[in-house]
Order: structure tokens, then sequence, then C-alpha cells
């Protein structure tokens, strides 16, 4: 349930821009609510200054956002999402500080993360409170909720923990390998998109969904969610810095890692890697080469084969201003790639 950058905007990327501004939208009211949360717990020194520096930086649009444009695509009312939005945005958080510290993430979107500006100790620490808050005030949500209601979004929630958890713990084995097959690393990215689509699931379920809108809503959100991590994987491409870090501490971008499959491939970014600099020039021969790749390529088409099935989806909904957005999420995700 972690969201680790924004997909990627500005102007040439009308959809998307048009779609983050809507789920910006339907998330300032359950981030301010969360911040307000997060800075009346009774942490003190440290931990507290560390708490305002997280809510100081919060921009998780997207996975609030999303809950709530499931809810309204089933019938339901998107202000009756808030609540676990709230819940769910602070149970994100304690995620997204843990995983900070074992990615050794020192900054994100160019900010200091917790970890980077406090340390080990306090972001562990913080992101523990954050669990214990979390779950306290999603105990308080589900009372809201018929019990069959409550044991699913229980369970949804927890299955989402163990898939993200799991694809964390493997993604620690692969670290620094570049010898790591694309299909293991593949299985990685699929279990990480159970945070898109636990979302939309939740939404579908507080917006009174059939059991049958529920499972496809849940299918359109890991496919989503699969989308989104796939272009953050073509963006790093694009990134020389991020892309030296990630072959020394995490994993190379999956395009990268179908690419360098060939022997030549290999070597020219091994090569360019290695270097203290990269320059321009560098830069665009790794860009040159990924999109040259027939696997990228066959990458792309699976892409775009998941895509139209996300759209088959949304299709069986009642039209509503929600259900667009949704497609356009689906575009947004495809766009310029």
């Amino acid at each position: 349930m972690r969201q680790k950058k924004p997909m990627t905007s500005g102007p040439d990327f009308r959809i998307m821009n048009e779609v983050l501004e809507i789920l910006h939208s339907r998330s300032v009211k359950a981030i301010s609510l969360a911040r307000r949360e997060l800075l009346a717990m009774p942490v003190e020194g440290k931990g507290h200054e560390a708490l305002k520096h997280y809510a100081t930086n919060w921009d998780d649009t997207s996975h609030p956002g999303i809950l709530s444009l499931a809810c309204e695509a089933v019938g339901g009312h998107a202000d009756k999402a808030v609540p676990i939005q709230v819940a769910t945005l602070i149970l994100t958080a304690a995620m997204d500080i843990h995983d900070d510290v074992i990615d050794h993430s020192r900054t994100k979107n160019g900010r200091p993360t917790v970890f980077g500006e406090f340390g080990k100790d306090i972001a562990l620490l913080t992101g523990d409170a954050l669990w214990l808050k979390g779950f306290m005030l999603l105990h308080d949500v589900e009372g809201d909720f018929s019990h069959e209601t409550q044991k699913a979004i229980a369970k949804t929630i927890k299955q989402s923990f163990y898939d993200v958890g799991n694809a964390h713990m493997l993604e620690l084995m692969v670290r620094g390998n570049l010898d790591v097959s694309p299909s293991e690393y593949l299985r990685v990215l699929e279990m990480k998109a159970s945070n898109i689509s636990v979302h939309a699931a939740i939404g579908a379920m507080v917006g009174g969904g059939s059991p049958v809108e529920i499972k496809n809503l849940e299918k359109y959100g890991r496919i989503l969610g699969m989308l989104i991590t796939l272009r953050e994987e073509f963006v790093d491409v694009f990134e020389p810095e991020e892309l030296r870090n990630r072959a020394k501490n995490e994993c190379l971008p999956l395009p990268l890692l179908y690419t360098i499959e060939d022997a030549v491939s290999k070597d020219l970014v091994i090569k360019i890697l290695s270097k203290t600099e990269v320059s321009e020039k560098d830069a665009e021969r790794i860009v040159t080469t990924v999109f040259g790749s027939k696997k990228v390529q066959l990458l792309r088409r699976r892409m775009q084969g998941w895509s139209r099935e996300a759209l088959r989806i949304v299709s069986g909904l009642p039209r509503s201003n929600a259900t667009s957005t949704l497609s356009k999420l689906i575009m947004g995700a495809l766009e310029d790639l």
C-alpha cells in the first residue's frame, strides 16, 4: 500500500494531469483529516517532529482517490469513504516510512524522507506509531458497516499486507543482482500492485457494491496497479542517477532487465552505469537500447492488452463521472509510453 512516486505529470501528459487533479480533489479532505490525526498523536520530541515532517510533505492522492472513485462507481456517496480513506492513508504512511528504511531512501521527490531527516531509529518508531493509529482508526470505521463487510475489508487489507510484504522480501533477495530474471522481478511487481487493488476493492465495499462489482473493481485495481508500477519502471530508465541507485541498492527497472538479457546490451549498460558521471549522451544510449529491445516492445503490448481488459471492466459499470475517471486513469497510465 505504498506509493513510490507520483505517476509523472507535466505539460506533455494531458490525460494524466487531468486525472491527477481529480484524484487530488477526492483526497484533499481525507489527507487534511489524516494530517490532523498525526499531529494529535501523543508522541513527543523527535517523534513528533518526524510526524510533522511526514504530514507536511504528504502527497499520496492516488490511493484515497481510487478508493473514492470505486465507492462512487458502484453507486455509493464519496463522503462515506472519507473515514476509511483516513485510516488507509495512515496505514500506507506506516509502510512507506518502513520501506524507506529498507531501501535506504534518504530523499523522495526532492525532499528528505523521515529516514533521511531523522535516521533509522526514529523512522522505525514513527512507522510503528502509525501502524497502531491506523489500525485503531480502521477498527472504529468498520463499526459503521455490516459484520460481513467488516470481515471483507479486514481480509482484503490483510492479504494486501502479505502480498506487499512478500514482494519486499523477494526484492531483498534480488537486490544488486544484475542477473535476476525479468519473470522473477515481474512477480514482485505483481504483488506490489495489490496496493491499488485493495483500495479499489474497499471502495466498492464501502459503496455497497455487489460481489461481482467488488471482484471486478479489485481486478481493475490490480491491472491499474501493474500499469502504474510498470510506468514508474519505464520512467526510471530515463533517470541515470536513479538507475545507478537501483543497481546498487535495489533492482534494475524491469525494461532494463529484459534489455540486458542480450549480452551486447548488458555490456553497454554495465559500462555506462559504472562511470563516475553519466553523460546526457550515455543516458540517451540506454533509452535507445531499451526501447529498441524486442522483449520491451512485447512488454508494452502486454500492458496495452491489460489496459483493454481494465476498460472492459469499467464499461460494465453504470456510466458516471467516476467510471469516466477510472477509464482515464488506465489511458493516462499508458500515456506517451
